[in-house]
């Protein structure tokens, strides 16, 4: 598991795979910021996170389902 640099700031994003959501997203990953990014579609999370590269984390998760997985 990677280390956090707490000493930047970071941001938790969900619907991270498109939209205003992913435009955000870049924008705050090119200022420097740590993200965690969720969505429904892991295959387009992880077209993200490799896109972005270091510092970003990703989870699948459905909020407007009530099978959505607990962590």
């Amino acid at each position: 598991m990677s280390e956090i640099d707490f000493s930047r700031k970071h941001a938790v994003i969900i619907g991270a795979t498109s939209g205003m959501s992913l435009e955000v997203a870049r924008i705050l990953h090119r200022d420097g910021w740590i993200l965690g990014l969720a969505g429904r579609r892991e295959d387009l999370l992880q077209n993200v996170a490799t896109e972005m590269g270091s510092n970003v984390f990703i989870q699948r998760i459905d909020v407007c389902s009530d099978d959505a997985e607990q962590h």
